[in-house]
């Protein structure tokens, strides 16, 4: 598997935790960074590892911060759906995503 496809919703999520993060500790948005960066290494290696949350899609929980990655396998791509914070409804992103 090759290629990240982010959501534009979960893209502005993304951005809005990198810049809230290094608002709080200066350096903490990068470290967040790096370990997105990673999660999703693991992901395009092990896509099917994950528990799935609804129907095909799947939910990756950072392990240092309060995120999830969701994300679901399209045509061999990662489709990454949100970047959650852990205080948020469960399933506010399930409005992004068509019951094919």
């Amino acid at each position: 598997m090759n290629f990240s496809h982010f959501h534009p919703h979960a893209r502005a999520e993304f951005l809005e935790a990198v810049i809230f993060l290094e608002n709080e500790s200066s350096g903490l948005g990068t470290e967040f960074m790096l370990e997105f960066d990673d999660a999703l290494h693991l992901i395009h290696k092990f896509p099917n590892t994950w528990n799935t949350v609804k129907g095909e899609i799947r939910r990756f929980i950072l392990s240092r911060f309060s995120y999830s990655i969701v994300y679901k396998i399209e045509k061999k791509k990662l489709a990454i759906i949100a970047v959650m914070h852990h205080s948020r409804k469960p399933l506010y992103w399930a409005e992004r995503v068509s019951d094919k």
